[in-house]
């Protein structure tokens, strides 16, 4: 009984080593991949001159199963990941174009008032409140806040101005000319 306990441990431990040898072979391959690209992209010599030019993955061809099991990926989540990414960048289209046509008619309508106008229709996409607006902030459809500054001085006003009568005195003491 003891005996066959330890026979199937071992056997789950040599398929463990044996998935942990092969995911290892696999990046090595990637991660050699990588070198060569940017080798061949930016001229950049990585490589030491000794090593050979024969790649191990030149000899074998790798599939999409081999680089879905590198990272330990079922190929309907790798298609489903795909997908999810299309309908979401989709939406987005969506919502941008929609921002856009009433930003036409008013350039300077904020963030929360389009979402009130559009609530109807983002809640049919799906779209909350927070998702709405990191979609205009990576399309750069926040309205900058202008900035508000003070108006101290009114030239335009009915009274009299007088004109400067100090532009040519000369100072040459304290306290010879008082504002």
């Amino acid at each position: 009984m003891e005996l066959e306990v330890q026979v199937k441990l071992l056997e789950k431990q040599k398929a463990f080593l044996e998935r942990q040898a092969f995911v290892a072979d696999k990046k090595a391959i990637l991660f050699d991949m990588m070198i060569d690209l940017a080798e061949k992209e930016y001229q950049i010599d990585i490589r030491k001159n000794s090593v050979s030019n024969n790649r191990p993955y030149q000899s074998k061809r790798t599939t999409n199963n081999s680089i879905y099991l590198l990272f330990i990926w079922d190929r309907q989540v790798y298609y489903r990941r795909i997908r999810r990414k299309i309908v979401k960048q989709d939406k987005t289209k969506q919502v941008v174009l929609i921002v856009d046509a009433i930003r036409k008619t008013m350039p300077r309508i904020g963030t929360r008032k389009l979402y009130y106008l559009l609530s109807d229709k983002l809640q049919l996409m799906k779209i909350g409140r927070d998702k709405f607006f990191d979609i205009l902030r990576t399309n750069y459809l926040l309205i900058q806040l202008k900035r508000s500054y003070h108006i101290t001085t009114n030239s335009h006003h009915r009274f009299r101005k007088h004109e400067n009568l100090i532009l040519d005195l000369e100072i040459n003491r304290p306290e010879q000319v008082w504002v």
